[in-house]
């Protein structure tokens, strides 16, 4: 009813289809760190594992090579509210549970098995490389478009290129990302937006 007002605070800046970074010399300038507090990409490193994530409008999901992957159920039962445990305790019990939200999000981000219908080389060589560790390849779940189209939000989309430059951002309009979904859906009903908070 109008009372209610919401602000979506975001620490990178916003990085609008054909600003991405192309080349290793512009992918580097756009490095955080406390010189540049604005930049695209963050790199954490730890003890078993580094981290790549994105600061900017939509979050990581500007440069994480468009895989939507539904994570274990243990993950939500660690650190998690204890409404997210008790929705995962009633998916392992058959009754209702996360699936619900999975599927959302799965038609928002436009999430399709899209190497099963376009043949990617990057596919054959995964295949092999499964192949030689005896294990076999499971192909998943992507986050791009495969037609042109302007969203019901008014975002322009474009078929998927297959360029393969998606880790670094999307230049072409083809990524689906939370800028080009969420975001913009949240912006059409009054949710107000605002980047470059540090």
């Amino acid at each position: 009813g109008g009372k209610l007002r919401i602000a979506v605070f975001e620490r990178g800046s916003e990085h609008p289809t054909g600003t991405f970074p192309e080349t290793e010399k512009a992918a580097a300038a756009e490095l955080r760190s406390p010189l540049n507090p604005l930049g695209l990409i963050e790199l954490e490193r730890f003890k078993t594992i580094d981290v790549i994530h994105a600061n900017g409008l939509g979050g990581t999901s500007l440069i994480n090579f468009n895989v939507a992957i539904v994570p274990d159920r243990e993950v939500f039962l660690a650190s998690w509210p204890k409404e997210v445990q008790r929705l995962v305790e009633q998916e392992r019990e058959g009754v209702g549970g996360l699936e619900e939200y999975y599927g959302r999000a799965r038609r928002m981000l436009g999430a399709v098995p899209y190497a099963e219908n376009v043949p990617l080389r990057r596919v054959d060589a995964f295949t092999q490389i499964a192949k030689n560790a005896g294990a076999q390849l499971q192909l998943l779940n992507l986050t791009v478009s495969t037609e042109d189209r302007v969203t019901k939000y008014g975002v322009q989309r474009r078929r998927c290129p297959n360029h393969g430059g998606d880790g670094t951002g999307d230049n072409t309009g083809s990524k689906n990302t939370l800028m080009t979904n969420y975001l913009p859906m949240a912006a059409h009903f009054g949710v107000e937006l605002f980047a470059g908070i540090e």
